[in-house]
């Protein structure tokens, strides 16, 4: 399965965002690197949320979306916050 251009771009994105909340995190030095990383990650998510509903956007059926994206970094920082140690409590 080959991916189209848009598709590419999006995990691009997905990747980059990655890169640039981890130097965030850790130029804030925070005394938990892992939650502010989930932080800034989960901050991209909302951005990328705000973006798809901008946009107009539908999830895709043959190419990622903006959507796709947000779901990604939602549970990326999902996953950093409960490794870093912090439980949610209900």
């Amino acid at each position: 399965m080959r991916l189209d251009e848009q598709s590419r771009e999006h995990i691009g994105r997905y990747g980059i965002k990655l890169v640039v909340a981890a130097a965030i995190a850790h130029i804030l030095k925070s005394e938990n690197f892992l939650a502010s990383f989930s932080l800034w990650i989960g901050i991209y998510g909302v951005m990328a949320v705000a973006y798809a509903i901008h946009r107009g956007e539908r999830f895709g059926k043959t190419s990622f979306t903006y959507w796709d994206e947000a779901l990604w970094l939602a549970a990326t920082a999902l996953g950093l916050y409960i490794f870093s140690g912090h439980q949610a409590t209900v």
